[in-house]
């Protein structure tokens, strides 16, 4: 029997369709998408003079077309020469499944019900029963008839359902699904030759590999017995229906079950095999679920002295056993489904005794388990978990049964990822397609006695030959190729670092390769593989959560089952593993030989929730990268960080200084200045964060013995290209890893002489993205139809939003989010057409449940609840939400209080106030820069002074009175000095306003701000000035507090004003041009409208006008920019939130940010400063 990729397409489409309805609106334009993607169709045009041999050509298409379209239209059914096509089409569909043929209905105009019900009150099914009145082959019609009613139960596409009659993006959608399932190849000759399908059986998690349907007394003590024995010895893990009819309990409402998650139904067909109900009822149900299952559901038949035509006709021996069963039943609809499926069983391309093993029952069984192996999916490796999908993905890429050209995949990821051990899965899968197979490990670290004898093994492995006598690397290479030319050969070369390390094994040039011989490379460099020119690459991810933790534990415990007590610290470290399986395993081990410390690492793991590493045996999951360079000057190392905002480059004759922003924990951090001059030109590359970051750095160095950067390029992941810097010297570009840079390395003197990276892990996905971590989650919007279209989330900013709506239903969810926190989601996800879609969503928080949202059908997935609270999401979308993850924060809550700093230089001393019940008082000393600071704490009742941390003899001395408890700190910002030694200037900001700036407002700016958390202490580095300052935050619990905020702004300027309290906002206007000129609100007091007065002058060329949805619709946060303008600090831009939406930005983003989130509560008034312009803003809130 020819396995699944024998069959030869000569057409990757077939396009029937019914030409008066749409040849000249859709049809053109889907055959023009379809020669712009490179498919290859073969296309039925409506000829009108269709003789016998135009329909034998045009049949003859059908088989030999990867895909079949079925367009119908509202004329479809009214054409004879339609429905004879989809006729032919379907039975194709039956006979060529398991090779990968596919139907793909697609309906114009017309509903899929309306195939089935051929009502006179649509079209379409008017002109079905007209054709039926004229047709001469009367006979034909219960075929059309049920032909309508199969296609209609196949997934396609439907142009309002998917494109909301849009034309173009349904198009787009079905070209898009045609390019994801169709492999292709470079030359345009072998369009459409030796595709192999897409295998999407990954996505369906199998309970049994095979599920044997057979009648017991024919066979049980013969072949039966045999083999399941082979089925064992080989692994396969079946269902074996064989002792049902012994003990005569019918358990038939689990059969559905176990024939619905088995890979393979095989169906034994012996001459008794239709004397059986059950066994008749068996096989109804094996083709009913490969008809509606898109998995990789196949069924086999084995004809074991039985003829094809005698199942499918019901005749001979097998007839009068069928005939004895009718005897006995008298249910005419179930013995026509009976009658139904032995016709579709008898036509299933199967294993004949006779014909494929000539009688010899033991060849025959090594036979079907031989082709068992190839379909279902096989690793051998106890480590080996979670990778049967990456096997598969690769497998597929390889293309094996295509034998017109040599084949070269790259599988590339980054250290520890398991790159070895997948490529060791899909050479035990593959390695008898081949007639030899070589797999070479560790060729990058290979010295030449080495390389000798991987050489040797090479040939030993293809040729079966002992002693080779070879002696040198290059004389060898023509041997290779003399003695393994006339071979097709599968060779494996694990772990290449360097593109010559190729050519040691003749590779490197493919021509004498035999068609058909396939090259697998793992590498970590994607660089490297577009150097050697593969055909086709592959990323590798991690596994999923439940396959790392079931890693961890085998390796803990030697077996994949929890061990009481110890859960919650296996989930933790999971979610800090990052899916690597090497930091699992190591893991693993680690507590395998530590039990008594566990409770410790917990505790550890508990303080801080975010640690990279627990123990020193924890390397980081972290990945460095250089530096590259000179080794002048000093060494840098800024460590690693959340994400980076901005990059500020001096480039003079070569690159001077660089400065890097980053965030952390939500708070901006910058780096100190690593070089020297400040003169030459400022650059800056500002980054889209969290959803834009930096993947690779390239440049140019120096050749002169100093070898310092001389200019450099930085890319990030949305095509991003900042080139700063004259292209000369040596060029030099950070490998491609598996991840975004969060922190940079190297070395600098008066210039930066050399730089590298650390890079953090991000995943994989088509489309992705990425919202990063958060404070909280406090709104989720999905919009759903059958499956999940769009997922908005809102964190303590403006909403993020991924994928496309379409006119689905939308979902809101607002969470109490002070003490609402997310801990779990499930969903179910389905493979359609080789696209991974979202079908269903379930938010489960520590209060309540939320939804189900869309449809759940599918394979369920379930995030873990950790026990903590998930503060981030991300994944992948296209036309609709395809992959979804989330960060957790494991047990945070336990220690809320948060450690954030210091900001600063690296000089003085270190200290630590410790952490108090609040700040009372603030005293600073002032020069050129910050001398000294000390506070006044609050200690439960009791006020205690800290030490004074820096030098007291400073000339200025100001004091801050804080109306404490009622008043308490929320931020601090300030500057640090452009050498990055002090700090010169703070600003405070409370509940009620804001203090400062005291100092000098010059050089790097710093600002730290968590939601809705109030400051306790103070923490930082000292000597005769203030070198840093840290705080400690906690979490606010009397949100009654928070009555009013800012105003944000220059608070020493204009006319103060106070609109005090109301019930709430109703509209709003801003006028605005180069600054906010203006703001005028109109309020609501208790059911009465109250227009305010304008605050500010009578300029601004744009108005910005918000219209509330009141009482429905509140206000509950703002943000804008305050800077110079004209001599003068002002507001020069506003965005509002309501809890329904964004309004703005209106003016100019420019200069300082400042940013207040909701903190749950009503925005009932607004206070601030004016005069010509609107000088400082801030709002009060609800009681």
């Amino acid at each position: 029997m020819p396995s699944s990729s024998s069959h030869k397409w000569r057409y990757d489409v077939f396009v029937s369709f019914r030409g008066c309805d749409v040849r000249n609106k859709f049809l053109s334009h889907l055959f023009r998408e379809l020669r712009r993607a490179g498919l290859r169709y073969f296309r039925d045009n409506d000829i009108k003079d269709i003789g016998k041999k135009i329909r034998v050509k045009l049949f003859r298409a059908i088989r030999y077309s990867r895909f079949a379209i079925v367009l119908f239209s509202e004329n479809f059914a009214a054409s004879k020469w339609c429905l004879d096509e989809l006729v032919q089409i379907l039975m194709c569909r039956r006979k060529l499944k398991k090779h990968g043929h596919v139907v793909i209905p697609v309906f114009f105009g017309v509903d899929a019900t309306e195939l089935s019900k051929l009502t006179s009150r649509t079209k379409f099914g008017q002109g079905f029963k007209s054709l039926c009145r004229k047709a001469r082959d009367k006979e034909k019609i219960p075929k059309w008839k049920l032909a309508l009613a199969e296609a209609k139960s196949i997934s396609g596409f439907d142009l309002q359902k998917h494109a909301n009659g849009d034309q173009a993006s349904f198009i787009e959608q079905i070209v898009g699904r045609l390019l994801e399932y169709i492999p292709r190849t470079s030359s345009p000759d072998a369009i459409g030759v030796g595709l192999v399908p897409s295998s999407s059986a990954s996505v369906h998690r199998w309970k049994y590999d095979v599920f044997v349907s057979f009648r017991d007394g024919d066979i049980r003590k013969n072949v039966a017995a045999h083999f399941f024995r082979a089925l064992k010895q080989a692994g396969i893990y079946y269902f074996g229906d064989n002792e049902k009819e012994k003990t005569r309990i019918l358990i038939e409402g689990k059969l559905p079950d176990a024939i619905r998650n088995s890979r393979v139904s095989l169906v034994v067909f012996t001459a008794n095999y239709a004397d059986s109900r059950r066994c008749l009822n068996e096989l109804v149900e094996i083709l009913e679920c490969n008809r509606r299952d898109h998995q990789g559901h196949v069924v086999l038949p084995i004809f074991y002295d039985v003829e094809p035509c005698d199942v499918r006709k019901q005749s001979g021996q097998f007839g009068d056993g069928f005939e004895r069963c009718l005897a006995t039943h008298t249910d005419d609809l179930l013995v026509q489904k009976w009658r139904h499926s032995l016709k579709e069983a008898g036509n299933l391309s199967g294993w004949d005794l006779n014909n494929d093993a000539n009688g010899d029952q033991a060849y025959f069984i090594e036979q079907i388990v031989g082709h068992l192996l190839k379909i279902i999916r096989r690793t051998s490796s106890r480590d080996a978990i979670g990778v049967d999908s990456f096997v598969d993905d690769v497998i597929s890429l390889l293309k094996i049964g295509s034998e017109d050209k040599v084949h070269v995949v790259g599988l590339w990821g980054m250290k520890g990822i398991g790159k070895t051990m997948v490529a060791q899965a899909v050479y035990h899968r593959v390695s008898r397609e081949f007639d030899g197979v070589s797999f070479l490990e560790n060729v990058g670290v290979a010295n030449q006695d080495t390389l000798l004898l991987l050489q040797k093994r090479l040939l030993h492995d293809v040729l079966k030959v002992r002693d080779l006598e070879i002696y040198d690397l290059n004389s060898n290479i023509n041997k290779i190729k003399a003695k393994l030319c006339r071979h097709r050969i599968l060779l494996v070369l694990d772990n290449i670092t360097e593109k010559n390390q190729i050519e040691y094994f003749g590779v490197g040039d493919r021509e004498w390769l035999k068609y058909g011989s396939r090259i697998l490379i793992t590498t970590r460099e994607e660089w490297l593989l577009n150097d050697l020119k593969v055909d086709d690459n592959y990323m590798l991810p991690g596994p999923g959560y439940e396959e790392s933790l079931q890693l961890m534990r085998l390796h803990a415990f030697g077996k994949d089952q929890p061990k009481e007590g110890y859960e919650e610290l296996f989930k933790s470290l999971v979610h800090y593993a990052g899916g690597l399986p090497d930091f699992l395993k190591t893991s693993g081990f680690f507590l395998s030989s530590r039990q008594n410390q566990w409770h410790e690492i917990l505790e550890k793991l508990v303080r801080n929730p975010h640690l990279d590493s627990i123990l020193d045996p924890f390397s980081s999951l972290r990945q460095s990268v250089g530096p590259f360079g000179g080794h002048g000057g000093d060494s840098f190392d800024d460590q690693t960080y959340d994400g980076i905002r901005q990059i500020v480059v001096v480039i003079g004759r070569v690159i001077n200084s660089i400065t890097i922003n980053y965030v952390q924990n939500g708070c901006f951090v910058r780096s100190p200045r690593h070089g020297g001059s400040l003169r030459g030109h400022t650059r800056y590359v500002n980054l889209d964060y969290p959803t834009e970051y930096l993947t690779s750095v390239s440049g140019y160095t120096s050749e002169d013995y100093c070898q310092v950067i001389n200019s450099l390029t930085f890319h990030s992941n949305k095509g991003g290209h900042w080139p700063i810097g004259e292209k000369k010297g040596k060029f030099f570009s950070f490998p491609q890893v598996n991840g975004k840079i969060i922190g940079f390395h190297g070395r600098c003197s008066d210039v930066l002489d050399s730089i590298g990276a650390h890079f953090g892990p991000f995943g994989n996905g088509k489309n992705r993205w990425d919202d990063g971590k958060h404070a909280d989650i406090r709104q989720i919007v999905v919009v759903s139809g059958s499956a999940i279209e769009s997922v908005s989330f809102t964190y303590e900013g403006p909403p993020f939003r991924h994928g496309r709506t379409h006119g689905g239903k939308t979902n809101t969810i607002n969470l109490d989010w002070l003490t609402e926190v997310l801990i779990s989601v499930s969903g179910y996800i389905v493979n359609d057409f080789g696209s991974t879609v979202i079908h269903s969503l379930t938010f489960q928080s520590n209060k309540r449940t939320y939804g189900p949202f869309g449809t759940e059908t599918g394979r369920k997935f379930s995030f873990p609840a950790t026990g903590g609270k998930i503060i981030g999401f991300y994944g992948s979308s296209g036309s609709h939400l395809e992959s979804l993850g989330a960060y957790l924060e494991p047990i945070s809550h336990l220690y809320p209080i948060k450690c954030v700093g210091p900001f600063g230089g690296q000089g003085g001393l270190s200290w630590d106030d410790g952490k108090f019940n609040g700040v009372k008082k603030i005293k600073m000393m002032l020069e050129d820069d910050v001398n000294c600071i000390s506070f006044e704490y609050d200690d439960n009742g009791e006020s205690i002074w800290s030490s004074a941390h820096g030098n007291e003899d400073g000339s200025s001395i100001h004091t801050v009175n804080l109306n404490y408890p009622h008043e308490f700190l929320i931020s601090v910002s300030g500057y640090i000095r452009h050498d990055c030694s002090v700090i010169q200037s703070l600003t405070f900001e409370s509940n009620k306003r804001r203090l400062g700036p005291f100092g000098k407002e010059a050089g790097n700016f710093f600002r730290c701000a968590l939601t809705c958390h109030k400051i306790i202490g103070f923490h930082g580095r000292s000597g005769i000035q203030l070198d840093a300052l840290g705080v400690y935050f906690e979490p606010i619990y009397d949100l009654h507090l928070l009555k009013s905020i800012g105003p944000f702004g220059k608070q020493d300027r204009g006319n103060p004003w106070d609109d005090g309290d109301s019930t709430g906002v109703r509209k709003i206007m801003v006028k605005a041009g180069d600054v906010i000129d203006s703001i005028t609100v109109e309020y609501d007091k208790d059911g009465r409208v109250v227009q305010g007065p304008r605050h500010g002058g009578d300029g601004g060329y744009s108005t910005l006008e918000i219209k509330l949805n009141y009482p429905g619709e509140y206000l509950t946060s703002f943000s804008g920019h305050f800077g110079s303008y004209q001599g003068q600090i002002v507001v020069r831009s506003l965005t509002f939130q309501s809890n329904e939406r964004i309004y703005g930005p209106v003016g100019q983003e420019i200069g300082n940010y400042f940013y207040f989130p909701s903190i749950g509560k009503k925005m009932v008034g607004f206070h601030g400063q004016s005069g010509w312009w609107l000088d400082a803003l801030g709002a009060h809130f609800e009681p």
